[in-house]
């Protein structure tokens, strides 16, 4: 607390202490989850949470860590069904409206593979994959602040098309590493 204590004073910014939270293991006793409240004035919360409209998990992906992406959509939806819409007019609506609002999500992470596409749609893993040959492409041809760092943290000495990933880095440059062979190919 003294840590942040330091920053308020030195960045003149206010921590909101009800917006705040911590996460502890399953297996932490009620007493320690109750003294750090009483320290910190935060509330306890589990895994997942969602952060910046990202979900926060430990462990591997499951469908419920992408709950709220799926009921900001069938919340979308549920308001055009009471309006008069053709079957054409529902199917632009979606495609164009729908697709669009995962996107800043789906760029940082590939949810499961149970979310489909339909007819006239394409698939979530597919607008996944085609992000992170985005993200590939914009970060071997732009130079950018993101991608200066990324060159500085992951290969100051070698060339990034034949660094092999390893444990340690993140699992957006590691997504970015598996599909580099294609992207690649592309960029020729």
């Amino acid at each position: 607390m003294r840590i942040l204590d330091n920053y308020e004073d030195i960045s003149g910014q206010q921590i909101n202490r009800h917006k705040s939270h911590f996460i502890t293991s399953p297996c932490a006793f009620p007493a320690t989850i109750r003294r750090v409240q009483d320290v910190t004035d935060f509330t306890n919360k589990e895994s997942p949470l969602t952060y910046l409209g990202f979900p926060l998990y430990t462990g591997r992906k499951r469908i419920v860590h992408f709950n709220d992406l799926v009921d900001k959509v069938v919340d979308r939806i549920k308001g055009w069904k009471s309006k008069m819409m053709s079957y054409g007019g529902r199917e632009t609506l979606i495609r164009y409206v729908m697709q669009y609002l995962p996107v800043h999500l789906l760029s940082a992470v590939s949810p499961p593979k149970s979310e489909e596409g339909g007819i006239a749609f394409r698939s979530i893993q597919d607008k996944c994959k085609s992000m992170e040959f985005k993200q590939w492409w914009l970060f071997r041809t732009k130079p950018s602040l993101w991608s200066n760092f990324l060159r500085a943290k992951y290969y100051q000495r070698s060339n990034p098309i034949s660094k092999k990933w390893h444990s340690g880095q993140s699992q957006t440059w590691k997504r970015m590493t598996m599909n580099r062979k294609k992207a690649e190919d592309y960029i020729r």
